[in-house]
């Protein structure tokens, strides 16, 4: 008798068996048959399990469209704070979407508009998306803070208001709180710098069945949308044309309105696990109730002064597009964008794409390097990615060249080595990340270098610092390689979201 170990790892299987046994004269065959029989179950059902059915690609590529109409909602929101210099309203307008901000100033409103326009090829729809800002002044604050309610109703904006006057408030009627109501009121009424008019836009949309609306806004601004949605519905436009998505947003009724009228409109609440934000006006005042479907993110307890914060959605939004991303074309859904592009008369490029040691753990990084990715894949017309996560901290194990050598194995004209590194100032809680860029000629020339730096909190914001990074590399590159494409008119594939919540 001998005593012995076997070690299996099925194929397919994160599951480690490990068997210690005794050996014995005529039973080790049967032993092993046993074992082998275990083996092809388990593998059947690995694959059985792995092969995606009709109704799980009809999920994915439906978190997929879903999830991309949030990260490009979450890029709106993240930018109306700062419409002229945010580098997501430059990006946005990179990939095909119109873009013009609005100043809403009207009595107690104060705020900041964005509306984005794209059209898609596929479907012949005018799809817009419409963003309004959060809090961000003392005007914004006392409308937060005016919860008196007013009783909802009408189909136009006169009923609105003559209705929400005229009525006596009663909580078994559906009420709406009075200050959102009233901003409403006014963008409604609104009329623009340009000399465009809310009345024209609704007239639009109204008679227009090919025009889809994605409203959004964060905080403030998502209780604006969710209510301008409601009055345009009872002003007779399709629930699907007009869906909702909103971050961290307030209640903005009591809980008639909620039953009365919460399936009136298609919306999608963003929350987090740490934002009090949502609950404020249920936990400090009361009579309030919120509806729609919500999703809430994970977020982590460090959060802190940044568990409202705009830049912490986005980053969230980011981590969850590129996560159905891959999911669907792993599936076969969504084509792979290849990690070469040879076709063409323009110079080839050779890219690395790496990290510094400092960055290697933090849980952002795959997301940065993916996003990094993408945009290198989009801007060169003829492309080669080398690596697209090397670890660029010793030069020793890359000296320069290794990537010439590489590069002239390749035919490439030019090299690009991207990193993305990080660094802490001494008692901050906050990181520096930086974004080098280094272009060489394929004899190792140097041709322009930039460093990008951009000071966030380590688990907010750090997709916003990658966006600006990357927008000014850009810039500089095109200077360098005027080849490179900049525009890049990428149809969004979401514009019938909402269509089956009917």
């Amino acid at each position: 008798m001998e005593d012995a170990s076997f070690l299996f790892m099925f194929a397919g299987v994160n599951v480690i068996i490990k068997i210690t046994f005794t050996i014995k004269a005529g039973i080790i065959m049967k032993f092993l048959k046993t074992i082998c029989v275990l083996c092809l179950l388990l593998c059947s059902f690995t694959m059985q399990a792995a092969a995606a059915g009709p109704d799980d690609k009809e999920k994915i590529i439906k978190d997929y469209y879903f999830n991309q109409a949030v990260n490009i909602a979450a890029g709106l929101c993240i930018g109306i704070y700062d419409p002229q210099q945010a580098p997501e309203i430059a990006y946005l307008r990179d990939y095909g979407w119109e873009i013009v901000p609005f100043k809403l100033k009207d009595g107690k409103v104060d705020s900041s508009i964005v509306v984005a326009k794209n059209y898609d090829k596929i479907h012949d729809i005018d799809f817009y998306v419409v963003g309004f800002r959060g809090s961000a002044n003392k005007s914004d604050w006392k409308i937060n803070l005016d919860t008196e309610q007013v009783p909802y109703g009408g189909s136009n904006l006169e009923e609105f208001i003559n209705f929400a006057q005229n009525t006596k408030p009663d909580e078994n009627v559906p009420m709406v709180h009075k200050g959102f109501n009233n901003y409403v009121n006014t963008v409604l009424n609104a009329t623009m710098q340009d000399g465009s008019s809310s009345k024209k836009f609704i007239d639009e949309i109204k008679n227009n069945p090919k025009v889809r609306v994605l409203l959004t806004g964060h905080s403030l601004g998502g209780a604006v949308a969710t209510l301008t949605a409601e009055r345009l519905v009872s002003m007779g436009i399709e629930k699907w044309r007009v869906p909702v998505i909103t971050f961290g947003a307030p209640a903005i009724g009591n809980a008639a309105f909620a039953k009365a009228y919460g399936d009136k409109i298609v919306l999608w609440r963003i929350t987090n696990t740490a934002d009090p934000v949502p609950g404020s006006l249920q936990t400090f005042f009361g009579g309030y109730k919120q509806f729609g479907k919500q999703y809430k993110y994970s977020v982590s307890p460090k959060l802190a002064t940044q568990q409202h914060d705009m830049a912490m959605y986005f980053d969230v939004s980011v981590h969850n597009y590129y996560d159905v991303l891959h999911k669907a074309q792993d599936a076969g859904l969504i084509a792979k964008t290849p990690m070469q592009q040879l076709n063409g008369s323009e110079p080839l490029v050779a890219v690395w794409i790496g990290h510094s040691s400092a960055l290697e753990k933090r849980p952002y990084l795959p997301d940065i390097q993916t996003f990094l990715l993408t945009e290198y894949q989009n801007m060169l017309p003829r492309y080669i990615i080398m690596d697209d996560n090397i670890n660029l901290s010793n030069g020793d194990f890359y000296p320069m060249g290794y990537f010439i050598r590489e590069a002239q194995g390749m035919g490439a004209d030019y090299i690009i080595i991207a990193e993305m590194d990080g660094h802490q100032p001494q008692n901050s809680e906050n990181w520096y990340i930086n974004m080098n860029q280094s272009v060489f000629n394929a004899n190792g020339g140097l041709v322009n270098v930039v460093s990008v730096s951009k000071l966030v909190s380590p688990v907010s914001g750090n997709m916003h610092a990658a966006v600006y990074a990357v927008k000014e590399g850009r810039a500089q590159l095109k200077k360098s390689l005027p080849f490179i494409k900049t525009i890049y008119n990428i149809t969004p594939q979401w514009v019938r979201l909402g269509e089956d919540e009917n």
